[in-house]
């Protein structure tokens, strides 16, 4: 497995092998061959090797103090409230997207 930056392009949450990328988000995975495929076969993801020296954050501490469902405008303060809230709220509008 390597180490990649997966960044959403789009202005939408996108949910692609599992993982939910939240808009203009920039996040760091391990992933194999396959699974990187599959994530840049999306129009809205782009997947690019990640620089060992280079140390990055899924979101600083400000923005965690920050998210908004897209859909409904509910306030979240972690990642893992917003994800669970969009699987069980918007989980239709998303599978449509």
């Amino acid at each position: 497995m390597n180490t990649f930056q997966v960044i959403n392009k789009s202005k939408r949450t996108v949910y692609r092998g599992g993982y939910y990328f939240l808009p203009l988000q920039t996040v760091t995975l391990s992933l194999n061959e396959k699974q990187r495929f599959f994530l840049n076969a999306s129009s809205h993801l782009i997947v690019k090797k990640a620089e060992a020296e280079q140390e990055v954050h899924t979101q600083s501490q400000d923005e965690e103090n920050n998210l908004i469902c897209e859909y409904c405008g509910k306030e979240y303060k972690t990642t893992r409230g917003l994800e669970n809230h969009l699987k069980k709220e918007h989980s239709e509008v998303i599978k449509n997207a």
